[in-house]
């Protein structure tokens, strides 16, 4: 933690082209409704989902808007998603299934 508190300028540009590049791409491809798998915000929605696009957008094979939209709707298709995001969203079952079902659904529908 103590090697965050001080980052070099480059680490600081390199996450904040990130950040932008992640939240434009989910922006881009759900519009309102991004991160809102019912009216508000949903913050473990938010967390899996966005670190989920990031981590492919660092990869080789970066999503399309159109395959992030099409993760969204599997998302939300999966009952076991829903349950992560929906209760008990600190437990560290729930953060560990919420996580890796975000990214296996932006892997597929990248694919």
């Amino acid at each position: 933690m103590a090697d965050n508190r001080n980052p070099e300028n480059t680490f600081l540009e390199r996450s904040r082209s990130i950040f932008e590049e992640t939240f434009s791409l989910i922006y881009n491809s759900l519009g309102e409704r991004a991160l809102r798998p019912e009216r508000a915000i949903n913050a473990a929605f938010f967390d899996s989902f966005s670190v989920a696009v990031a981590q492919l957008i660092l990869s080789d094979t970066p999503p399309t808007e159109k395959s992030v939209s099409r993760a969204y709707e599997i998302l939300l298709k999966n009952e076991k998603f829903r349950d992560a995001i929906g209760s008990s969203t600190s437990g560290e079952e729930s953060v560990k299934d919420r996580f890796a079902l975000a990214a296996e659904a932006i892997q597929n529908a990248s694919s």
